[in-house]
């Protein structure tokens, strides 16, 4: 982690980004995403969520009854 600490802010951005685009659609790991979401609320990369309709909705089941 200590390299990604000499990236100009618009790189730090874009790795940001690709990952959180992988653990939503890819990983799909709803308790990775809340962690995910609160370390980049701690960091101050993204706004906290205010009601679950902004929650992204992830499907951990391939059919629903």
């Amino acid at each position: 982690m200590g390299i990604a600490r000499l990236w100009d802010p618009l790189k730090q951005r874009a790795a940001l980004s690709a990952f959180q685009w992988v653990v939503v659609h890819i990983e799909q790991s709803p308790g990775l995403i809340e962690r995910l979401d609160k370390f980049l609320v701690e960091i101050g990369y993204k706004v906290a969520l205010t009601s679950e309709a902004e929650r992204p909705v992830v499907e951990t089941k391939a059919v629903k009854a």
